[in-house]
């Protein structure tokens, strides 16, 4: 279980009011001594910033953009005026802004703009040299605190008992909401850009969960003092609640992962380092309490990795208990990831790559920033800085850097970033209805690019190697709780779910499973979805997730064993049946032999539903026809009977793409083909009622524009209808046909494509039963 690790230390004479930490890892106090104090990660005292003339009620450092490292702060003072100070203490400019105090100030994510809240209830916009851009709000009560949102198109603030949602900048699309948020006056709120939700306290002794549509999310039991500050980690994946002598870490959804009682009165700021371990607040004792997030572990497979302090690893192997302890002496550990048999440590300044079989002897390379984020692939692992997102390989050699325009890697986090063996899929923060994805070994981004309805939540690629797959497929979670499934080749989505909490792609096959609606799905080959959907429903198992309860996530699923984290923290395991690995594995070899052997034994519907689409993916006809002849599929049975007795190999594939309805995709099988199959690109869209792109393909080639007439003639002449098509009309008048004609044409292209091929001449073949013949032609004339 995650705690923290504390350290206490009183320099001020005075109640220490709020702290910030400098982008150098330097951290800044204030105090009502008057004074602010400069820190270094030893948590000792390095000097004296500078002294003021007035009580500090907040500190705030302004966002580093670029290359370039900010050295100014904003602080707020009881006088109702904020003044921008330098690093080495000199006060560059002093404003007053506010009747009353100025209780708050906070600098947007880009550092373009300082917002300032005061005790006459009004919050001001300011440029990032002192200038007044607007009054946003003028409220009748104090505005205690402010924050920003993700994007920075709108902004939180607390008034009275009430959290208020307001957009700002070039932002109209977005309302302004408010709701009752405490029973008493709300003190504190923070908004977290990673995962888009707010956490606020208040007097009514209670810390509450929201989503940025007001829906509250977690209420904490009311504890015995006044909730004083709460504050986000970077990352989003933790909390933290301050009161008179408590201290709580708290997990994204509500529940606590560490108490502490510090012995440092009321905690009135909280602030994080960038890279999320560390976290600093400020004690109305005038003590600061310096705490840092331990006790953090990955599992995989039969390793174990625990993080123990700042600078220690503890990794176990629970087969043959092999412990080993990894101690970083010079820095303290910041992130990690353990998987496909390595263990990637990052520090403040370098990356260490343990293989699982030796950890005597890891890979160690310098990080260029503070890691906030790593995840693991077969061959190559992701590392998220600030600036950059960069893949690398398992021996420290830099393959690629991920970009695309309008990349933002400073709000980009795990939900939001993907990495597979051969494929990046990120989120466009300028666009968050948008998925780029980029090539691994080149980090140019791929087209076509995912263009989603809604703005997505998470995504994540399947992790099977590239060699075993023929497209790449993304998960995609939105703001709407729906599951979607992407063809990354194709950008070609389908809808799985709705009221979907958590989903996750299995590590060894394409089994997907999701937790939705109190439930637990395991789809064992979704990608059927993008051959048959039809035999979708077949492949989706169903249990009771009732033990799970709510704003339960999935951890992991590796093999036949789902780890769910239920909301208060607990892990729950479940199991599913192995059945989908195994075809994956037989299906990926060639060993279809074995997979049918499988699903004979079995004697499963979704077994079955899932060798049928891998067969027709791998243009496996007879393995095909098996399973469709196990499932009773008379109609798609046939079908793969008439395409099995196609002469040409690409006319059959030409069918197969027809039958996973991509026409566009067969059309340009059968004219790539040597020669082009013009007359079978032209039946495919008649027997589709695609009069135009039929005609149109016979004005492209000048070739069968009579077939089409005719066939148009005895549609019209079948169904009762007259020509309404002026196309069709002028051609009618400039063109004459015969079925005689229209059928010697038919008959030597099919000859001649049944010769070039080697295959029985037309007249051998058998058209299926399921397809009428029309008038004026043979039953053979469909092939």
């Amino acid at each position: 279980m995650v705690r923290l690790e504390l350290v206490e230390k009183k320099a001020h004479a005075a109640m220490a009011t709020c702290a910030t930490w400098a982008p150098t890892n330097v951290l800044y106090s204030c105090s009502d001594d008057q004074t602010i104090l400069k820190w270094d990660q030893q948590a000792e005292v390095t000097g004296k910033c500078c002294e003021l003339d007035a009580y500090v009620t907040s500190i705030a450092w302004m966002p580093s953009v670029g290359r370039g490292v900010s050295d100014v702060f904003a602080v707020s003072a009881c006088d109702g005026s904020f003044r921008l100070v330098t690093g080495s203490g000199r006060e560059e400019k002093r404003v007053a802004a506010h009747h009353g105090a100025c209780l708050r100030v906070l600098w947007n994510a880009e550092g373009s703009a300082l917002y300032s809240a005061g005790e006459d209830g009004e919050v001001k916009c300011w440029s990032k040299t002192g200038h007044l851009r607007s009054t946003l709000v003028k409220a009748a009560h104090p505005v205690y605190a402010v924050a920003d949102g993700p994007g920075g198109d709108a902004l939180a603030y607390v008034c009275d008992r009430r959290i208020h949602v307001a957009p700002v900048g070039d932002a109209k699309a977005r309302q302004a909401t408010s709701w009752v948020a405490h029973d008493q006056v709300a003190l504190a709120l923070d908004w977290n850009a990673a995962n888009g939700l707010l956490v606020s306290g208040g007097e009514d002794c209670r810390y509450k969960v929201w989503d940025s549509f007001g829906r509250q999310l977690y209420q904490s039991q009311p504890h015995v003092h006044v909730v004083t500050a709460v504050r986000w980690s970077p990352n989003g994946l933790y909390f933290a609640v301050g009161a008179y002598d408590l201290l709580k870490l708290c997990d994204r959804t509500g529940w606590s992962c560490s108490r502490e009682s510090p012995r440092s009165g009321s905690i009135m700021d909280i602030c994080w380092t960038a890279d999320g371990t560390q976290l600093v607040g400020a004690g109305g004792a005038g003590a600061l309490v310096f705490a840092h997030v331990v006790e953090r572990k990955h599992e995989w497979k039969n390793y174990e990795a625990t993080l123990t302090g700042q600078r220690s690893i503890h990794v176990r192997d629970v087969l043959t208990e092999i412990d080993e302890t990894l101690d970083f002496n010079r820095d303290r550990v910041v992130e990690m990831a353990l998987g496909y048999g390595y263990l990637v440590v990052s520090t403040t300044t370098q990356i260490y790559v343990y293989n699982v079989a030796n950890f005597n002897t890891p890979y160690i390379f310098d990080s260029p920033e503070t890691v906030s984020f790593i995840q693991l692939a077969e061959k190559f692992f992701l590392v998220l800085t600030p600036a950059a997102v960069a893949v690398y390989t398992y021996d420290g050699r830099k393959v690629s850097t991920p970009r695309f325009a309008g990349l933002r890697a400073d709000r980009l986090s795990a939900p939001v970033l993907s990495l597979s063996p051969d494929l990046v899929a990120v989120v466009d923060s300028t666009d968050r209805r948008t998925v780029r994805l980029c090539d691994v070994m080149t980090g140019k981004p791929r087209e076509p690019a995912v263009k989603h309805t809604a703005d997505v939540a998470a995504v994540q690629l399947n992790q099977t190697p590239a060699r075993q797959t023929h497209e790449r497929q993304l998960l995609l979670v939105d703001r709407n709780d729906e599951l979607w499934l992407y063809l990354c080749g194709t950008a070609e989505g389908h809808k799985l779910h709705t009221q979907v909490d958590s989903a996750c792609w299995n590590e060894t096959s394409e089994a997907l499973c999701a937790i939705a609606d109190g439930r637990l799905l395991v789809w064992g080959y979704p990608r059927v979805a993008f051959t048959d959907r039809d035999l979708l429903p077949g492949t989706l198992t169903t249990k009771d997730g009732a033990e799970f309860g709510q704003l339960a996530q999935v951890a992991s699923f590796r093999g036949t064993k789902i780890v769910v984290r239920r909301a208060d923290g607990a892990q729950v395991t479940a199991t599913v049946a192995p059945y989908s690995d195994m075809l994956h594995e037989y299906g990926s070899q060639h060993r279809w032999d074995e997979a049918v052997g499988v699903c004979r034994f079995v004697e499963d519907r979704g077994c079955w539903c899932a060798l049928a689409s891998m067969a027709l993916e791998a243009s496996n006809l007879d393995v095909a026809e098996i399973s469709l002849a196990a499932l009773r599929e008379v109609d798609k049975l046939q079908y793969i009977l008439y395409v099995k007795s196609i002469p040409s190999a690409e006319a059959r594939n030409a069918e197969l793409a027809l039958y996973k309805r991509r026409p566009d995709d067969a059309e340009r099988i059968l004219l790539q083909a040597t020669p082009p199959l013009v007359y079978r690109a032209i039946k495919m869209r008649i027997r589709a009622f695609q009069w135009d792109k039929a005609l149109d393909l016979a004005v492209k080639h000048r070739s069968h524009v009579d077939t089409v007439l005719a066939y148009r003639s005895k549609y019209l002449e079948t169904y009762k209808k007259t020509e309404t098509d002026d196309r069709f009309k002028q051609l009618n008048g400039s063109v004459e046909w015969s079925w005689e004609q229209v059928k010697s044409k038919k008959d030597l292209e099919k000859r001649e494509e049944a010769a070039r091929s080697g295959g029985p001449p037309p007249d051998k073949l058998k058209l299926p039963r399921f397809v009428p013949a029309e008038g004026g032609e043979s039953k053979d004339d469909h092939k």
